[in-house]
């Protein structure tokens, strides 16, 4: 998982520990100081970092939360990716803050209040899996799937008019005819498949007299 962390500089240290206990999990972490190469454009690296993280842990401060802190401009490219912060943003608190000051973006989910190993609790929070890192269904085998599925149905109904008396080939010219809608499933979808399935039906019916 990729992980952005939001801190004040007066939260270094606790920064820095939680960034060695995730990436030794073997999560990708971005921690401004340690993560940007020198000469490069600050705001430029953070805004790109952020559009390609999948969470950011948010260390709650009184100097993080502070109007004019740069965490606050970075709670905010939060919140232009992600509008609903519900596993994509962890706020912790590092240092006792007035809750009123911690902005509402951050209210929306669960502040997590550590009572014991910062680093170690920010962990145990973190989302067995973001909607960013599931793993899609590889889609070779998803094709696969489906003309082997349709290709079946058509040897079903080209078999109608072989029990009826019909030609044996029939059931050949089913399953091809199956081949090819599944194809053409796998290739657009649920939506235009159901279409192309009720068409398909008709052609058999005419072809074969069913």
């Amino acid at each position: 998982m990729r992980i952005f962390i939001s801190f004040a500089s007066e939260d270094w240290s606790i920064a820095e520990q939680v960034q060695l206990k995730l990436s030794g999990e073997g999560h990708e972490v971005f921690l401004d100081r340690d993560s940007l190469p020198p000469g490069e454009s600050f705001d430029a690296r953070i805004r790109a970092e952020i559009a390609r993280s999948d969470l950011m842990v948010f260390l709650i401060s009184p100097d993080s939360v502070r109007p004019g802190a740069y965490a606050r401009t970075e709670l905010k490219l939060a919140r232009q990716r992600w509008p609903n912060p519900h596993g994509h943003v962890l706020p912790v608190v590092v240092r006792n803050t007035d809750f009123d000051d911690i902005p509402p973006y951050l209210k929306e989910v669960t502040v997590l209040r550590p009572e014991g190993n910062v680093a170690a609790e920010v962990l145990a929070a973190l989302p067995t899996e973001s909607p960013a890192t599931k793993q899609p269904v590889e889609p070779r085998r998803t094709a696969v799937a489906a003309m082997i599925g349709a290709g079946a149905v058509g040897g079903l109904v080209g078999a109608i008019p072989v029990l009826r008396g019909g030609s044996d080939d029939m059931i050949g010219v089913g399953i091809l005819l199956g081949l090819i809608i599944g194809g053409f499933w796998a290739r657009v979808g649920v939506t235009a498949f159901s279409i192309v399935v009720a068409l398909y039906l008709i052609v058999v019916a005419l072809l074969f007299g069913i």
